[in-house]
């Protein structure tokens, strides 16, 4: 008769149980379960905190800057609706002369960011108080809060020379994805082709603009 193998022992302690009852098992997934989203809630608290602390405080701009950059801008966000909720916040429209919202012409939805010059330092400074750690509403959902700080290319001539060789100035592009002017009533000044004009400064570019058009 063949000898049948010993069975194999696979408990580490000889006394211990050959099987583990089922409440024991659930108990502890239950605790891991627990102690898991305690460490997930303590890291998203310190995130929450860190980064509302870190809006409590806007950067840092230069007392001469003009030009400001607006970060987290909602990708279904236009041109008008976010000119419109800038107004609706006490930002004069005749405050600024340039305006740009980079758009996706595929998607044909904005980058995420847009450019605003301010004819007058402090009106920077007063609409980087007002928008920076502002939630937009216009979508009547949450959003990420604005980012507000210092663009590099600063002042409107500087701004218009930075587009006079871009392509999204050409014939083809359509109006609501090139930049936007405005006089000092807030009239914005119609886009035409930048770089084939041989004005020699900003006032000669905007003489040879079409426009005017008042914008909605």
């Amino acid at each position: 008769v063949e000898a049948k193998p010993a069975p194999v022992d696979l408990s580490l302690n000889p006394d211990a149980p050959s099987f583990v009852p089922m409440s024991s098992m659930h108990s502890a997934v239950s605790s891991f379960r627990s102690s898991f989203q305690s460490d997930r809630s303590s890291i998203l608290s310190d995130a929450s905190s860190t980064t509302n602390s870190f809006l409590d405080v806007p950067p840092e701009i230069d007392a001469d800057a003009t030009t400001l950059m607006v970060k987290n801008v909602p990708a279904k966000y236009t041109q008008r609706m976010l000119l419109k909720e800038f107004r609706e916040q006490g930002i004069q429209a005749g405050s600024y002369d340039f305006f740009y919202l980079p758009v996706d012409f595929k998607s044909r939805a904005n980058l995420g960011y847009c450019f605003l010059n301010f004819r007058q330092p402090e009106q920077a400074q007063d609409f980087r108080a007002t928008f920076h750690g502002y939630m937009p509403t216009r979508l009547n959902k949450r959003s990420k809060v604005f980012y507000i700080c210092q663009a590099k290319v600063q002042g409107l001539p500087a701004n218009v020379e930075s587009f006079r060789s871009s392509g999204v100035m050409g014939r083809s592009v359509a109006p609501e994805y090139q930049p936007m002017f405005f006089d000092e009533r807030g009239v914005e000044v119609a886009l035409a082709v930048l770089e084939s004009t041989a004005a020699s400064s900003v006032v000669d570019v905007l003489d040879q603009l079409v426009g005017p058009r008042l914008v909605d």
